[in-house]
């Protein structure tokens, strides 16, 4: 695009197709130390840029619908160890877009965003934790921990969209839940600064290799999902058969401790070490080679009955004459009510 050639785009014409949002969008993607460009495939990537970070904030503001979180927040010593870990992530994506503020650098403020909702939140975080959110007892403090974690998020993210995104982090503002204790506007309320106290090198190491681990667990889900044995990662039971010489591995630190974390990590209904896989016909499985577990993965479909509620697979299900057509857990939340 060049004025002297008279091949100019109109600012309105973009906003007419594409909205005001995703004009600012594209100001601040580009780095305008270098030549910057403008086409319709860049503008419609950006498009989903942000739809993908749009949604990423209805998601949180959806799952907080019930949450004050002047009553219901839950200590940052007593949240689970993934959500200590995600906002860990939260913090340095916090100081890593102040620090490119502060330099005019917005593109390095787009690109950190885009990654932190596509990656960290929608690709693991949030996958994760929304069977705490949508199958937990609704006052539990498994479910208000990943509550809190969430409205910790959403605070952060929506001040720093807001030079970016303006008039999206303006609407955000008006649904977040403790709205009459704060500004007016998210433009009167300043960014905040980065938590030290939540910042944790260790624990981020320590999920780096659980995400390493559990994206070679995936592969073996998505060869099985391929060859018509699974349809969703739930269908699914994994083994993992270790070969000699076995490398240490955190998946396995993870199972020893608690069997339903590893499930829940890997969003399947049943998975363990050292079990033997079908052999001989018994049942149509997927073997999977995964050099960094230094093991072998089979995926097969999962025993027992499908819960209708939590939609995981559990012999159990069936057993509860009061509730039937749901697993142990889902029952007892249910028995409990609304008080859980």
């Amino acid at each position: 695009m060049s004025k002297s050639l008279g091949n100019t785009v109109a600012p309105q014409e973009i906003i007419k197709k594409f909205g005001a949002e995703i004009l600012r969008l594209w100001v601040s993607a580009e780095d305008y130390r270098e030549d910057v460009r403008i086409s319709d495939e860049i503008l419609n990537r950006l498009v989903e840029a942000y739809r993908r970070v749009r949604n990423t904030a209805r998601f949180l503001i959806s799952n907080l619908y019930d949450f004050d979180p002047n009553k219901d927040a839950v200590q940052v010593a007593q949240l689970d160890e993934m959500d200590r870990w995600i906002l860990h992530r939260t913090q340095t994506v916090l100081g890593r877009c102040r620090e490119a503020y502060d330099n005019y650098e917005f593109h390095a403020v787009y690109h950190t965003l885009n990654n932190f909702c596509s990656v960290d939140l929608s690709a693991q975080y949030l996958d994760i934790v929304k069977d705490r959110l949508y199958c937990d007892g609704t006052r539990s403090k498994s479910r208000r921990a990943a509550q809190t974690t969430l409205f910790r998020i959403l605070e952060v993210l929506v001040h720093l969209m807001a030079p970016i995104l303006s008039f999206t982090a303006e609407e955000i503002w008006g649904y977040l839940p403790d709205k009459e204790r704060r500004s007016k506007s998210v433009f009167i309320s300043s960014i905040p600064q980065a938590d030290a106290s939540l910042v944790d090198a260790q624990l981020a190491d320590k999920w780096d290799r659980i995400f390493r681990e559990r994206s070679e667990v995936l592969k073996a889900l998505e060869q099985a999902r391929a060859a018509a044995i699974i349809g969703h990662s739930l269908d699914a039971k994994v083994i993992f058969e270790p070969r000699s010489g076995d490398q240490n591995s955190i998946l396995r630190e993870l199972a020893e401790a608690d069997q339903n974390r590893l499930q829940d990590l890997l969003i399947v209904s049943q998975a363990n070490f050292n079990g033997k896989s079908a052999g001989g016909g018994a049942a149509l499985s997927s073997v999977y080679d995964a050099g960094v577990l230094n093991c072998r993965i089979t995926v097969s479909k999962a025993e027992g009955a499908k819960c209708e509620r939590c939609w995981k697979y559990d012999p159990q299900v069936g057993l509860d004459a009061d509730h039937p057509t749901v697993c142990a857990r889902c029952a007892k939340v249910l028995k409990a009510g609304a008080a859980a």
